[in-house]
């Protein structure tokens, strides 16, 4: 790791106990400190990817040309966050899933214990208008005019 990276890292650590020294003097009860927490958090990486997009917009222009409309998302693992029910802890778990995105849903693609392929599908609102639609639990009437 170079010193630079060091050096930014010893920053955000020193950054994060500034903030969590701040939480704590609100005095409030565990469960909300661990939701004002999450919140900092999904604040943080919003804000961390605007800036990095912004980066890229103003330093490397060519690069985002070459980029098409994006229409999906695609990775080969996930990043899964769990709060335990019993502890409260925050657990974070890079998982090996396959992970694609649409406008349909989206689908993990894994494998199951005994290591055959497996899938789950999260349909997203518009995919399940589309099968209802096709199973005949649609609108009843046409979603255009006549001519």
């Amino acid at each position: 790791m170079s010193e630079y990276m060091k050096l930014l890292k010893k920053e955000i650590d020193a950054l994060t106990a500034k903030m969590s020294e701040k939480l704590v003097q609100q005095e409030v009860e565990f469960d909300e400190l661990v939701n004002l927490w999450l919140e900092l958090q999904h604040y943080y990486l919003d804000t961390a990817a605007d800036s990095f997009k912004k980066l890229v917009e103003e330093h490397y222009p060519a690069e985002l040309e070459q980029v098409e409309i994006l229409d999906r998302i695609e990775a080969n693992s996930v990043v899964i966050e769990v709060i335990d029910k019993n502890t409260r802890q925050l657990f974070r778990r890079i998982l090996p899933l396959d992970y694609l995105e649409t406008d349909n849903g989206i689908v993990l693609y894994g494998e199951t214990v005994d290591g055959q392929p497996t899938q789950i599908a999260f349909l997203s609102d518009l995919a399940l208008s589309k099968i209802n639609d096709v199973q005949g639990k649609g609108l009843d009437k046409p979603r255009c005019k006549d001519h």
